[in-house]
Formats: structure tokens, C-alpha cells, sequence
């Protein structure tokens, strides 16, 4: 945006002399996306800032620009008939608006830092309340370094980072149903002085429920186990298969599954950085998609997850690392087993009670 554009969304967000409460405002943003930039700013107070300003009108055009990429995507066959993206394009828009009202993510914000509050490997941006609107997001100013110049650190360091990332998503999925879904590099830096991973960006934070967590936790129990046919039960109660599917399909499922939960089932650290993993997985789908012609998407709220899996995935990849992804599930099975057997409880005293009215 140009700088009058800037100001005029920040006049209509704090009044006219706005600029008063600052001792400097960087009308060059440091970082733009597709929804808004962000500005670094200086109070009066010596408060450093980031200040989120959402590009005008970028809410209406949402449904209307996800049409015309539905209708582009039609209209040079760049995807197969056979593959329904109608429920994609749908939570797109959802997720899109979502992402347009920056009180939702400043919440969202305040809710990790909560979580995170007796944790000091991290640190998150503290919300300006006052200073925040639908249009704009003001937190303090996050000071770190892009946390891929970590990859030419010593392994020490590189696998301490890795594994404190690995430990943050599992306790996102499986202990507080809120996952920040969106795996860009530039949303974690690292404080060299601290060793603290800073967390940026809670736009595309998503919550799932204890129904949703307990499937997730069996099918994660069942790949650990290797048994195939619970792993092709937990599959279904995630919505990867159906009864109608054929064998060759369900296969190629289960394959993918324990492909993607290699690093859980190993004993030991997993080391990333010489793996394969994702070309392996990479050349699995392709057969599955192109070769055997399969073109059924899980639901939308699985897809956010394998979105978070391959980033995290593509980061520790990145810094080489060397992680023990089984011990650390293993932590997590106390905690995940009593949200399955309170979840089960739950169902049962709720048929008792369906039977009883």
C-alpha cells in the first residue's frame, strides 16, 4: 500500500492525529501478504510495535476471488473432474474471512501466550488492546532472527529448536485442540541471546474438539502399533476412508499414514535432514492421485493438519535436525489415552441418557 493508503486506514482505526502517540512509524512495511503489512512503529513511551494493517476492502473481494480461482481451475482442466473441491473452496472462504478480523487472531494471540505463559522456550507478540481493531493488529515488536539462519548452528542447538517445535504442535493437537495451521518459515524466529523461538502470526489458528482429538490420538496409536487393521478403523473415524473405498485405495492409505508417522515409530532420534521422508511421500501420492486415478479429499479440518505436518515437517528438514519424535509422543500417551477414555465416557453416558428420554 501506498503510505496515504496506510493512512487512511489508520485514521479510520485510531482518529486523525493518530501520529501524535508515536515518536516514529515506518510507513516501509517490513512484511506483506496477501490480507495486510505489517509496520514497525516507536511510541511515545519507547514501546516498539508491529502494527498489522489490513489492505482496504480485501474483505469483500474474499468470495469473489476464491470463485475466480474455482472458475480458472475448471476452465483450463487444471484439476480432475473427478475431484470435488467444492468443500475446500467453501472452508477457504471461511478460513479467509476468518483471517480478515484481527480481533479474531489477536484472541487467538492471547490464548497461545496463555498456554505458553510457564514455557520459556517461547515467547508470542503481547496484544495492544487499546490500539487493535478489525482492520488493524498492534502487538509489540518481536526481535529475532528468521529461524532457518539456525540450520548453520551447532546440532546442539539445531535439535533443541526442532524438538521444542515438535513438542508445540503435538501439545496444539492432542492437548488443547488450538493449532496454529499456517507452517510459513517467516512465522517462527529465533532470539539468539535467549534461545527463545519467538511465534508470529495466529491468523490461521484453528480449534478442534475433544471428538476430533480422540480420533486423531487412536489413529496416531494404531500407526505407532503398526497393526494395519486398527490403523485402516482409525483412518475411517478420521474420515480417510469409507466403506466404499476399494482395497488398492485403502492400502494406499495406510501406507501414507505410517510414511507420515515414520519419525513416531522410530526408536531413538529421527534425523530429518537425511530422510527422504517427504520425496517418499511425495511419490506415494502422485501414484495414488495420477496412476490409480483416487480423487477423495479427507474433511477440511484434516487437510489445516496436514498443512501443519508438512511445514513442520519441511523446517526440521531444513535444520537438519535430529529429533526423538518417539519419545516425546510417548509423553504425550497418558494425557491422549484419557482423553480417549473420557471421550468414550462422554458417549456412553450420553446413549444411557438418549435410552433413559
Amino acid at each position: 500500500m501506498p503510505s496515504t493508503q496506510v493512512t487512511a486506514v489508520l485514521q479510520s482505526a485510531w482518529g486523525k492525529d493518530w501520529q501524535s502517540g508515536f515518536s516514529h512509524f515506518e510507513f516501509e512495511p517490513i512484511a506483506a501478504a496477501s490480507i495486510g503489512q505489517v509496520h514497525k512503529a516507536v511510541l511515545q513511551d519507547g514501546r516498539r510495535l508491529a502494527v498489522k494493517v489490513q489492505y482496504p476492502g480485501i474483505r469483500r473481494s474474499i468470495d469473489s476471488d476464491v470463485d475466480n480461482v474455482s472458475a480458472l481451475l475448471r476452465t483450463f482442466s487444471l484439476i480432475p473432474k473427478e475431484l470435488n473441491i467444492l468443500p475446500v473452496l467453501q472452508e477457504a472462504k471461511s478460513q479467509l474471512h476468518a483471517e480478515a478480523d484481527y480481533r479474531l487472531e489477536a484472541e487467538s494471540l492471547r490464548r497461545f501466550s496463555a498456554y505458553l505463559a510457564h514455557d520459556e522456550r517461547f515467547s508470542a507478540p503481547e496484544v495492544i488492546d487499546s490500539m487493535t481493531t478489525t482492520d488493524v493488529l498492534t502487538m509489540t515488536h518481536m526481535d529475532g532472527q528468521p529461524i532457518e539462519k539456525l540450520a548453520a548452528a551447532a546440532a546442539e542447538k539445531r535439535n533443541a529448536t526442532a524438538t521444542a517445535l515438535v513438542e508445540l504442535a503435538l501439545r496444539e493437537v492432542f492437548d488443547w485442540g488450538l493449532v496454529q495451521t499456517d507452517p510459513n518459515f517467516a512465522n517462527y524466529l529465533y532470539q539468539p541471546g535467549s534461545g527463545r523461538i519467538q511465534l508470529l502470526d495466529f491468523g490461521a489458528t484453528r480449534t478442534y474438539s475433544e471428538t476430533q482429538r480422540g480420533a486423531l490420538c487412536a489413529l496416531l496409536t494404531a500407526c505407532l502399533d503398526g497393526d494395519e487393521k486398527d490403523i485402516e478403523k482409525a483412518a475411517a473415524r478420521v474420515g480417510y476412508l469409507d466403506p466404499h473405498d476399494p482395497p488398492r485405495y485403502r492400502n494406499g492409505i495406510i501406507a501414507l499414514l505410517l510414511d507420515a508417522s515414520e519419525p513416531a515409530r522410530t526408536a531413538g532420534s529421527y534425523d530429518f535432514g537425511n530422510s527422504g521422508l517427504a520425496d517418499r511421500m511425495r511419490e506415494r501420492l502422485l501414484r495414488m492421485r495420477l496412476q490409480d486415478k483416487f480423487w477423495r479429499l479427507p474433511p477440511t479440518s484434516t487437510l489445516f493438519l496436514h498443512r501443519k505436518l508438512a511445514g513442520l515437517y519441511m523446517l526440521l528438514t531444513r535444520l537438519r535436525a535430529n529429533v526423538a519424535i518417539h519419545d516425546l509422543v510417548s509423553r504425550l500417551d497418558t494425557t491422549s489415552t484419557q482423553a480417549q477414555k473420557q471421550s468414550r465416557t462422554n458417549t456412553r453416558a450420553g446413549n444411557v441418557d438418549a435410552v433413559l428420554r
